[in-house]
């Protein structure tokens, strides 16, 4: 599977809330510097969403059926505490 949108592909983004939220952030850190939103800036940002989700699933441990809670930049606590009794 490529790392690339392809037409084909269903965004995973809302592309009009996505907009919104990057433009409120510009309001509020960058005194509004930024007021429009380039469809590479979209792009890149739905191929991140796309490999979150992919490695998410890969290192999800096998057992039961639900993918469970997403952990970003850290280890989940259940996964910490069995390496640290090995």
């Amino acid at each position: 599977m490529s790392d690339e949108t392809t037409t084909t592909q269903t965004s995973l983004l809302n592309r009009k809330g996505v907009k919104a939220f990057a433009l409120q952030c510009s309001e509020h850190s960058r005194h509004g510097k930024f007021t429009r939103v380039s469809g590479e800036f979209m792009t890149t940002l739905e191929i991140k969403v796309r490999n979150i989700i992919r490695e998410h699933v890969l290192t999800h441990p096998s057992n039961g059926k639900t993918i469970e809670k997403l952990y970003i930049g850290e280890m989940p606590p259940a996964a910490s505490t069995r390496r640290g009794r090995r």
